[in-house]
């Protein structure tokens, strides 16, 4: 096909010998590569977080799940971020009945332990999961595609394998603390 058009193989070399002198610079007598599109990576927010159990009934957490909270505000200040919003999220004793003041008093327990120790002037946000347990999944997941989120569990040992294992599960007795960084 070129051999019978001579003027479009000559006009093709010619383009495609201008592309590939653009992808090149000269610099004292060496060739270096340009790169043609350069892509940022996506940038990732990461979120501490760490689940607290009460026994069925209580409202105030045990010493060693206080101890929890402590650990967590502790790597929120060694971290060096500055801390955008602290979530609480607070079940009742099971998660198919609606108990809204029982997990609002363990909200509330939790939010209070949190603003002793936490130095910091970030909002914390309280979500009654025994009146709306469909908005868990909304709130682990980042609604911008552009921002990746990576949890990251305080506890010295998780419940399973994976950043969010001990998300998983059942969610009866429990609260989940996260803090999120700018």
């Amino acid at each position: 096909m070129f051999q019978s058009h001579p003027l479009i193989y000559t006009l093709l070399m010619a383009a495609a010998l201008m592309m590939n002198a653009c992808a090149h610079r000269s610099t004292h007598g060496h060739t270096e590569v340009t790169p043609i599109a350069v892509t940022s990576p996506t940038p990732t927010t990461t979120t501490h977080y760490t689940v607290l159990e009460f026994q069925v009934g209580k409202t105030h957490l045990s010493t060693h799940e206080q101890e929890k909270i402590k650990t967590l505000t502790r790597v929120a200040e060694q971290s060096g971020q500055a801390v955008s919003e602290v979530r609480i999220l607070a079940w009742a004793d099971d998660s198919e009945v609606q108990e809204p003041k029982l997990a609002d008093q363990r909200a509330t327990q939790v939010r209070s332990l949190i603003k002793a120790d936490l130095k910091s002037s970030a909002p914390v946000s309280v979500y009654n999961m025994s009146q709306d347990p469909q908005k868990f999944t909304e709130l682990i997941r980042e609604e911008d595609p552009k921002r990746k989120i990576t949890f990251k569990n305080t506890e010295p040992v998780s419940f399973g394998k994976g950043p969010k294992s001990s998300l998983a599960g059942n969610k009866s007795s429990k609260a989940i603390v996260m803090i999120r960084y700018e």
